[in-house]
């Protein structure tokens, strides 16, 4: 359904990116930042009418839309849904057509005494508006994860089961775990999956969410997303862990776990790890772990 120009500028949609083609990879061009917010954002193409816009997809950013206009790159390779989505990119921008990234933070309201943002409201209140042409509700699981040959998989044995299929849904902000899971490559999302197995396994009643602006952790991961494992209070409050995912997988930060000092074993070789200025520490090799966790582990 098409949106007109003076439509997005009354519901405080920015115009953030253009969607043009490296190849066969859609690429984000940035126009324009926003803050690193929850946010709601649309891919519209421009219609043979002034001013006005077909919407294509909408979705929504839990922790800014830069952040997850990476994860969908991650996506066009590593995730079904997202291999559709750039086969629908190309097919569109390849018959001559633009597409344009709109993005709005989200408003937020007061819910039992706690400010929430409004963003996943947002985004279905956008669809039911406007039906954009490519939206799917099929977020991955951690079921999906493909079965590698037994040669691939020999680099991580530790945990021989994945993690609960419902993991995801289950945790506060799991539509940003389920994002993150599925831009990641067939390995990294077993080693991701293996790791919610494993700390599980340490303590099975443990709670999960999704927590920004972590300080003091090891060099890189201050201010990443993390998925936390641990004693979530009533309110929703990560009060201890015993686990923490930081949702982040790059050449500079890659995928890994940090774990309290009070975890780490005694007399373990410093070079395996390193240590935040609170003593939070994670394996240098995430691969090395999985294969002897009782090497790092107290």
């Amino acid at each position: 359904m098409p949106i007109q120009r003076h439509v997005l500028a009354e519901l405080e949609f920015t115009h953030t990116h253009m969607i043009q083609m490296d190849g066969d990879m859609p690429e984000f061009q940035a126009v324009i930042e926003l803050p690193d917010a929850a946010s709601v954002y649309m891919w519209a193409s421009p219609t043979d009418v002034p001013d006005e816009f077909e919407v294509l997809y909408v979705g929504k950013a839990g922790f800014g839309v830069k952040r997850r206009l990476r994860q969908h790159r991650g996506g066009f390779v590593n995730s079904g849904t997202g291999r559709k989505n750039r086969a629908l990119l190309t097919e569109w921008i390849g018959s001559g057509r633009s597409v344009m990234v709109f993005a709005r933070v989200s408003a937020s309201h007061l819910v039992f005494g706690t400010e929430v943002s409004l963003y996943s409201t947002e985004e279905h209140a956008l669809c039911d508006r406007f039906l954009p042409r490519w939206n799917r509700a099929n977020f991955p699981r951690a079921a999906d994860v493909p079965h590698l040959p037994p040669e691939q998989l020999h680099a991580v044995p530790v945990v021989p089961h994945l993690a609960d299929p419902q993991v995801f849904n289950e945790a506060a902000d799991g539509d940003e775990t389920a994002a993150f899971y599925g831009a990641l490559p067939a390995e990294k999302q077993i080693q991701f999956a293996q790791l919610i197995a494993f700390i599980e396994r340490i303590d099975p009643a443990a709670g999960q969410k999704v927590v920004g602006e972590y300080a003091d952790q090891p060099r890189g991961y201050n201010g990443k997303p993390m998925l936390v494992i641990g004693k979530i209070s009533p309110s929703g409050t990560a009060l201890t862990f015993v686990g923490r995912i930081p949702l982040v997988d790059d050449e500079d930060y890659p995928l890994t776990v940090i774990f309290p000092p009070s975890a780490l074993a005694q007399g373990i070789d410093p070079d395996l790890v390193a240590v935040g200025k609170k003593g939070t520490w994670r394996p240098l090799s995430l691969a090395n772990f999985l294969q002897n966790p009782n090497a790092y582990l107290r």
